[in-house]
């Protein structure tokens, strides 16, 4: 008798934990865990690694493409000077260097703060999208700049038009970099980014050669056709 007893007390003890909800969460969460303690698989973890070329013929013509692209983008920034130089003797002679800096400033916030937009776009569309939107802007934006002759002009063409170009531009140029590398990433970066000094050396020497020989309008055409083939 006794043993039937605790044979019914087992059995309706088992079916009451078995109709436990919160037992059976327990249990999930249990199993759960001793998954997700399951030691990973070394040679998945290789895998990852194999994945990155980390060298190769198309991984570094990847870096000398965004070299190219970097000239123009952050060479645009490091030339500010040689352009508010200019403009500040003659379209906006009369205008004061306050109120003249708020061009470049705009310009920087666009460029800087629009990187975050560009970067989103890069990650869902690639490269090719936001490359090719940012040539067209920075290109328009320029060719804009050397016909304006007021302050808002030149803060819709350069600041805004011409920073949101180069904003665009830029995400997918640095990005595209950890694409092809892994171990070799920040050495790659380092070569690419270069292309930023090249650009600020270079650009304000083209412009102030440009401004004496073919006049400020020519000069910015010239550049935004330097930059679009760049």
């Amino acid at each position: 008798q006794s043993d039937s007893l605790s044979n019914i007390n087992s059995h309706s003890l088992h079916s009451l934990t078995s109709n436990d909800p919160h037992s059976s969460t327990h249990s999930d969460i249990e199993s759960n865990h001793s998954l997700s303690s399951t030691p990973s698989n070394p040679q998945n973890e290789l895998q990852l690694f194999k994945d990155y070329p980390d060298g190769g013929l198309t991984a570094w013509l990847v870096v000398l493409g965004s070299f190219f692209g970097l000239i123009v983008n952050f060479g645009i920034i490091n030339s500010l000077g040689a352009l508010e130089a200019y403009i500040s003797k003659h379209q906006l002679k009369t205008v004061e260097t306050s109120t003249i800096g708020w061009v470049f400033s705009i310009h920087l916030m666009v460029t800087l703060n629009g990187s975050i937009l560009s970067g989103e776009l890069f990650d869902k569309n690639g490269p090719r999208i936001p490359l090719t939107i940012g040539t067209i802007l920075t290109t328009a934006g320029l060719i804009c700049t050397g016909n304006s002759k007021t302050v808002y002009q030149f803060i819709l063409s350069f600041g805004i038009m011409t920073g949101l170009g180069v904003a665009i531009g830029t995400a997918p140029l640095i990005g595209i970099i950890s694409h092809y590398f892994d171990k070799k990433r920040g050495m790659a970066t380092s070569f690419a980014s270069v292309g930023g000094s090249v650009g600020g050396v270079i650009f304000p020497i083209i412009l102030r050669t440009l401004y004496t020989k073919v006049g400020f309008v020519w000069a910015m055409r010239i550049f935004a056709l330097i930059c679009c083939c760049s």
